[in-house]
C-alpha cells in the first residue's frame, strides 16, 4: 500500500516586528532571509538610529557575514589595539588584538551606530537581497496588543495581524507589558554616561592630541581608568571620527536622561566631573563634539521573553551595561536565532512552541553577558572575571549553528497529526519533527 501523500508545504509566516532599531533590522534580515514575509512599525517618524558608536564583536559581525554586509559602506574600523592608561596619562599597559580575526573567523569592528543602522536597512530592504524585502511602517506607534490572536493595534486605529508578534521596542517596550505585565521599570544603575564625538581632523595639528590619532596599521581602544570612573575613546567611520565615552558615578553628574540624545551637556560638564583627571584629557574635551549624558539602567533577568505568539529581543528583554560592548551584538544574535528556529515551512500552529526553543537559545547566554557587564562596573564588589573567559564566551559563540544543532534534537507536538512517533518516542507521545529542519541528527556543527 503506498504511503499517504505528504501534506502541502506552509505558507511563509507573516512576521509583524515592533521597533525598527539594531534588533529589529536584524530580525527582519533574519526572517526576510528565511522566506517570509515581514513587516516593521516604527513610531517615530524617521527610521535612523541615534547615538555614537558601538562595538559589533566577531559573535556579530559573523552574522552580518552570512548576510552578505558590505565592509565599505559598514566603515567600521577594526580593533586590533588596546591601550590601558591612568588618570595621569600614563600608559599601564599595551596589547594587541589583531588575532581576534584569525582566532574567531570575524572581525571586530568598532562602528558608528547610524553606519550600523543603515547597513541594516539595506539588508532588510534592498530588492537585490535574499528574500522578499521588509515592508516598513513609520509614525506607527502600538497602543494595542493581543499576543494570542497575533495582533497590534496602532494609534490610528490599523490592526495589524501577525502569526508572529516581535518586541524589538526597546527598553520601554510596548510588547513587554503584555508579556511580564505592564509597570515595569529597571532601576537606575548608579552610573551615568557621557558620550561625545570627535573629528579627528582636530587632533593632527594638536601636539598634545597627537597620541589620540588613530593608528593607520592598529587602530584600536584606548581607556582610561580610575577608582570610580573610566573614559574610553575609539575610533570610527573609516578613523574620522574618535568616539568618547565617560562612564562615572551618578552622583558627579546632573540631569540625566536613559534616552539617546536627550540630553545636551557641556565641556564645562565633562572637566567638572572628570577634574582629577590629566590636562590631556580636558583639552580632548575642547574639542568635542555633540556631548550628551545618558542614565545607566540595569535589568536582571525578566521571567520569560514570550507568550502565545509574541517575544521579545535586544533591549527589551536584556538591556546590556556599554562595559562588555555587547547590548547591539546581543540583538544581532536574537535577531538570527529566529531566523532559524522559523525556516520557511513552519506551520502557524507551531508558533508558540517554537518561541520556547527560541528562549531557550538565548535567554541564558543574554543573561550571563548581561552579568559579564556588571562585573565590570568600576568600583565594584563583584569578582572581576578574566578577560580571556569573556572573550572566547562571547566572540567563539556561533549563535546559527548552535541554534541549528539545538533543533536536531526538537519535536514538536502539533496540531498536525503524524503517522506516529519517531523509534524510542517516551509514552507514545505522538510528537513530529520541526518542520522545515533538514539538517542530519549527527552532523556537527
Amino acid at each position: 500500500m503506498p504511503p499517504p501523500p505528504a501534506a502541502p508545504p506552509a505558507p511563509p509566516l507573516n512576521v509583524v516586528i515592533v521597533g525598527a532599531g539594531i534588533g529589529g533590522l536584524s530580525a527582519a534580515t533574519a526572517f526576510r532571509r528565511a522566506g517570509h514575509n515581514v513587516s516593521i512599525y516604527e513610531q517615530s517618524a524617521f527610521s535612523n538610529e541615534l547615538g555614537a558608536a558601538i562595538h559589533l564583536g566577531p559573535n556579530a559581525s559573523r552574522i552580518l557575514g552570512r548576510y552578505g554586509y558590505d565592509e565599505k559602506r559598514l566603515r567600521g574600523v577594526r580593533c586590533d589595539s588596546l591601550e590601558m592608561m591612568a588618570p595621569d596619562g600614563t600608559t599601564m599597559f599595551k596589547a594587541l588584538t589583531d588575532h581576534v580575526t584569525k582566532e574567531y573567523g570575524s572581525p571586530w569592528y568598532l562602528c558608528h551606530r547610524v553606519d550600523l543602522h543603515n547597513e541594516l536597512k539595506h539588508l532588510a530592504f534592498d530588492e537585490e537581497g535574499e528574500g522578499k524585502p521588509a515592508t516598513l511602517h513609520l509614525s506607527s506607534k502600538v497602543v494595542g496588543v493581543d499576543l494570542e490572536k497575533g495582533q497590534i493595534t496602532l494609534a490610528g486605529g490599523e490592526v495589524a495581524q501577525g502569526d508572529l508578534i516581535v518586541g524589538a521596542d526597546g527598553i520601554h517596550s510596548r510588547i513587554r507589558d503584555h508579556i511580564i505585565g505592564e509597570g515595569y521599570s529597571p532601576p537606575p544603575s548608579g552610573s551615568n554616561t557621557y558620550r561625545f564625538m570627535i573629528p579627528v581632523s582636530s587632533l593632527t595639528s594638536d601636539p598634545l592630541l597627537s597620541a589620540y590619532v588613530p593608528s593607520p596599521t592598529k587602530p584600536g581602544m584606548k581607556i582610561v581608568v580610575a577608582r570610580d570612573k573610566r573614559l574610553v575613546f575609539y575610533p570610527c567611520r573609516d578613523s574620522t571620527l574618535l568616539n568618547g565615552v565617560g562612564i562615572h558615578p551618578d552622583t558627579l553628574s546632573k540631569h540625566s536622561t536613559e534616552e539617546w540624545n536627550a540630553n545636551t551637556c557641556t565641556v564645562e560638564d565633562l572637566k567638572q566631573t572628570y577634574a582629577d583627571f590629566a590636562p590631556v584629557y580636558h583639552r580632548l574635551f575642547e574639542v568635542a563634539e555633540d556631548i550628551k549624558l545618558w542614565q545607566l539602567k540595569d535589568r536582571g533577568g525578566i521571567d520569560t521573553w514570550i507568550k502565545g505568539r509574541g517575544c521579545l529581543l535586544g533591549d527589551a528583554c536584556h538591556p546590556m551595561l556599554p562595559h562588555q560592548g555587547q547590548g547591539g551584538g546581543q540583538a544581532i544574535e536574537d535577531g538570527a536565532a529566529l531566523g532559524v528556529i522559523f525556516p520557511l515551512g513552519t506551520p502557524a500552529a507551531d508558533v508558540p512552541t517554537r518561541l520556547a526553543y527560541y528562549e531557550h537559545v538565548r535567554k541564558s547566554r543574554a543573561e550571563t553577558i548581561q552579568e559579564f557587564s556588571r562585573a565590570q562596573i568600576a568600583g565594584s564588589e563583584k569578582q572581576v572575571i578574566d578577560p580571556r573567559v569573556t572573550e572566547e564566551f562571547t566572540f567563539r559563540h556561533d549563535v546559527v549553528a548552535y541554534a541549528k544543532e539545538a533543533l536536531t534534537a526538537v519535536w514538536i507536538p502539533s496540531t498536525v497529526a503524524p503517522r506516529g512517533p519517531p523509534a524510542g518516542a517516551p509514552g507514545g507521545l505522538k510528537v513530529r519533527p520541526l518542520a522545515g529542519v533538514e539538517l542530519p541528527v549527527d552532523e556537527k556543527l
